[in-house]
């Protein structure tokens, strides 16, 4: 058997969780998993601070999908509110019609993206 089960209490809220735990009690990364997940952080990070280009960049979306609301380009979005007019930062924050707002941002630059091929 991999790893024993032992009941736990979520220390906060005291909702009862079936957490894994290693042989030896422990449930942590490894060292080196540790370091390499790190390397990519920074590795993404710099990339989103240096690469990052508005919507849609040179990413095509998929035929029948709606752009940053079911489909997004791999290395993902982030909004950028500072770019679109308020009324569509209110839409944005709408209920049911927010939709709409996300693709109305991508198509006029209100998100930043990835280029596509980068690593």
């Amino acid at each position: 058997m991999g790893y024993a089960r032992r009941w736990r209490l979520f220390w906060r809220v005291r909702i009862p969780l079936r957490l894994p735990e290693a042989p030896g009690g422990s449930a942590r990364l490894a060292p080196e998993r540790v370091a390499a997940l790190r390397a990519h952080a920074a590795r993404m990070q710099w990339r989103w601070e240096n690469e990052a280009m508005p919507s849609p960049g040179r990413w095509q979306v998929p035929p029948g999908v709606r752009p940053a609301w079911n489909w997004i380009p791999p290395g993902g979005i982030r909004p950028r509110l500072e770019r679109v007019p308020a009324w569509v930062r209110l839409w944005y924050r709408a209920p049911v019609a927010d939709r709409y707002a996300y693709g109305w941002m991508w198509r006029h630059g209100g998100w930043d993206v990835l280029p596509p091929g980068g690593g």
